[in-house]
């Protein structure tokens, strides 16, 4: 039973002292100011990077994902606020703000490379 407990509280402190990646924190984001679950899953879909990153996320228990819909959990907006990418209120910080437009760029930047690398392979 001790050994258990012990186990319990390493995993916590590891959960406070995960660091998510840009792109994990746009998606949990993302899953936030979705409008739908399927909007939430769609917006998250677009790459390899943000379908693994989202995929992780899943793993960790901060989002949950049943069919092609994407939903935040408590854990996940916990982060979100632990991260200060929005306020007490949910809304979206400057932080947040800014991790989006960064993700929003990226993202554009991948979806140009991958689109030239499947034209490449199929001429």
């Amino acid at each position: 039973m001790n050994l258990m407990k012990k186990i319990c509280e390493e995993l916590e402190n590891i959960e406070k002292d995960f660091l998510l990646t840009d792109t994990q924190k746009a998606i949990l984001l993302l899953t936030h100011i979705s409008e739908t679950p399927q909007q939430a899953f769609e917006t998250t879909s677009g790459t390899e990077n943000s379908t693994r990153s989202r995929n992780l996320l899943q793993n960790l228990g901060m989002v949950t994902k049943d069919n092609k819909k994407l939903f935040l959990t408590k854990k996940g907006d916990d982060l979100l606020i632990n991260y200060n990418l929005i306020d007490d209120m949910g809304e979206l910080t400057e932080l947040g703000i800014e991790i989006l437009d960064n993700y929003k760029k990226n993202y554009d930047s991948v979806i140009k490379t991958e689109s030239i690398s499947f034209i490449k392979e199929i001429i």
